[in-house]
C-alpha cells in the first residue's frame, strides 16, 4: 500500500492543476457576449440617469395663477406667469416674499415674472404651496397693461 491507502488499480479522485481550455472560436463567443452584457447594461443606466435628470428638471417650476375662478371651472386650463429665484433686474417683473402671501411660505423671495405668460393644464399642478395677497395679483394686472400699452 502507497501513501494515502492507494493500491495498484484503485479509483481515487484527484486534484487537477491543469486549465480546462475551451477552443478558441468558443472564448471569442464568450468575451463577444460579455461586451455585449456590459454595453447593454451601460446603455440602461444611461437612459435610467436621463429619465431621473428630465423629471427632476420638469418638477421644479412654480407659476402664479392669474386665472380667475370662473374660467378654472369651465376649462382644463390655468392661465399662469412665471415665478423664478433668479435676482437678476429684467423688465415687467418684481420680488414677492412670503409677506406677500395670505397662506403658505417661501423659503427665498421670488421674483415674478409678468413677461413670461404661459397657458397649462391644470392636470400639470402637483401641489399648491401658497396663496398670493390680492395687491400682488393687482401689481401683476398694472405690469401686464404696461408691458401691451401701445405708444
Amino acid at each position: 500500500m502507497g501513501r494515502q491507502g492507494l493500491e495498484p488499480c484503485c479509483v481515487a479522485v484527484i486534484l487537477c492543476s491543469f486549465r480546462f481550455r475551451l477552443p478558441t472560436y468558443r472564448r471569442i463567443v464568450i468575451v463577444i457576449v460579455i461586451v455585449i452584457v456590459i454595453v447593454i447594461v451601460i446603455v440602461i443606466v444611461i437612459v435610467i440617469v436621463i429619465v431621473i435628470v428630465i423629471v427632476i428638471v420638469i418638477v421644479i417650476v412654480i407659476v402664479i395663477v392669474i386665472a380667475n375662478a370662473e374660467y378654472l371651472a369651465k376649462t382644463d386650463d390655468m392661465i399662469v406667469v412665471a415665478m423664478t429665484s433668479n435676482p437678476a433686474a429684467v423688465p415687467y417683473s418684481f420680488v414677492i416674499d412670503s409677506s406677500d402671501l395670505a397662506s403658505g411660505a417661501l423659503n427665498r423671495p421670488g421674483k415674478v415674472r409678468v413677461d413670461k405668460i404661459y397657458t397649462l393644464s391644470q392636470s400639470r399642478v402637483v401641489a399648491v404651496f401658497a396663496i398670493v395677497k390680492n395687491h400682488v395679483l393687482n401689481r401683476i394686472q398694472d405690469e401686464f397693461l404696461e408691458l401691451t400699452k401701445q405708444s
